[in-house]
């Protein structure tokens, strides 16, 4: 015996509300995943605008005098002997170790830790004379 039988409602009767009870339950699923959508689209929406806004921030920050000293920075470590223009651009553009930067030259990293002394030495001077 069916649920329609068991209220004495009549089986097309009873077809049909169930009919529209999952048309509507179908409607709210729908709708519901609806909103999810209009909800994800807006928070990356956000999550866009607030990204733009940190780098344009962070370009407003960025001075012509910070700029021009990267620039210049870039030129004197570029001016470098070889050897000191290696030890630099390992150890400061690419984190390495003393002992690592020493491997791959063959030579100790007390070597290396001298190098890059001399290293600082001459972009302190470039500084200072105004070349940077």
């Amino acid at each position: 015996m069916d649920i329609a039988e068991k209220i004495k409602v009549p089986s097309n009767v009873y077809d049909r509300n169930a009919h529209r009870r999952f048309l509507r339950q179908q409607k709210r699923e729908q709708e519901r995943l609806e909103r999810e959508r209009i909800e994800r689209e807006e928070t990356e929406r956000r999550i866009r605008d607030y990204c733009n806004r940190r780098n344009s921030s962070f370009n407003l920050l960025m001075t012509m005098h910070e700029l021009d000293q990267k620039v210049v920075c870039k030129r004197a470590i570029e001016s470098l002997e070889p050897r000191l223009r290696f030890v630099a651009v390992r150890r400061f553009y690419q984190n390495q170790t003393l002992r690592s930067i020493g491997e791959e030259l063959g030579i100790s990293g007390n070597r290396v830790l001298q190098l890059e002394a001399k290293l600082l030495r001459i972009l302190k001077e470039a500084f200072m004379r105004g070349k940077m």
